[in-house]
C-alpha cells in the first residue's frame, strides 16, 4: 500500500487556497475589463440626435425676421397653407391675410413639410440681403401660416418676385428676399401637387 504524503486536513487547504485565488484572478481581470466612460471636453458641443427635426435659426435669420416672427416660426408644431389670388381685390366679408384674397385653404401641412420649410428658412444663406435688380412685383400666391400655442404668425410667397411678405396681427410688416427660388417653388410644386409650377421652375 503507498503512503499517503497528504493529509485530508492539508489536501482541503489546497483545495481553498485555489479556489480563492481562482476567484480573486477573475475579479481582477473584471475590473481590469470595465472602462469608466469619459466626460466629452467641455469646449466642444454634444451632437444631438436628429437635430434636423427641429431647425432652429441662426441670429442673422433672427434678425431679418425678426425675434417674435422667428419664435413662432420655429417653435410652430402647426401650419395651415392657403392659395392666395393677388390680382383679384377682396370683396368686403371676404377672407384675406395681409389684405390679400384667400382662393382656398389648401390644408394643414403634414410634420416632414412644417420641417422642409423651416429647415429652408433657418440659414441665413437663405436671404438675400444684397443689391438686386426687381424682374417681377410683389404679387403672393400662398401663405403659409405658422401656429404656436395662441399665436400666429403669417408668411405670404410671392414666387416670381422671390419674396416673402411678413403679416402679424392681420397686418403686412415687411417683405424679405431669398435665395434657393427652385426650392420653395419645389416645394410649394410638391404640398399642392399642382404641375402649374413646373412651368414657373422652367423660368427660375
Amino acid at each position: 500500500m503507498k503512503k499517503e504524503f497528504l493529509t485530508a486536513k492539508q489536501k482541503n487547504l489546497i483545495v481553498s487556497f485555489a479556489t480563492i485565488a481562482t476567484a480573486t484572478m477573475m475579479c481582477a481581470f473584471s475590473i481590469a475589463g470595465k472602462v469608466e466612460p469619459k466626460d466629452p471636453p467641455k469646449d466642444k458641443k454634444p451632437v444631438v440626435a436628429f437635430a434636423h427635426l427641429n431647425p432652429q435659426p441662426d441670429s442673422v435669420t433672427v434678425s431679418i425676421l425678426g425675434e417674435d416672427v422667428a419664435a413662432i416660426v420655429f417653435g410652430a408644431k402647426k401650419a395651415t397653407l392657403s392659395h392666395l389670388n393677388p390680382m383679384d381685390p377682396p370683396a368686403d366679408g371676404e377672407v384675406t391675410i395681409g389684405g390679400v384674397k384667400v382662393v382656398s385653404n389648401l390644408g394643414t401641412l403634414n410634420k416632414t413639410d412644417l420641417i422642409t420649410i423651416q429647415f429652408l428658412m433657418a440659414d441665413s444663406a437663405f436671404y438675400n440681403q444684397g443689391a438686386i435688380t426687381v424682374t417681377s412685383p410683389y404679387a403672393p400666391s400662398h401663405a403659409i401660416s405658422f401656429f404656436k400655442g395662441k399665436n400666429r404668425t403669417d408668411l405670404l410667397f410671392s414666387l416670381q418676385s422671390s419674396e416673402i411678405g411678413i403679416v402679424e396681427n392681420g397686418k403686412l410688416i415687411k417683405v424679405v428676399r431669398y435665395h434657393n427660388a427652385r426650392q420653395i417653388t419645389r416645394f410649394f410644386r410638391l404640398v399642392s401637387q399642382n404641375e402649374f409650377y413646373d412651368k414657373i421652375i422652367e423660368n427660375q
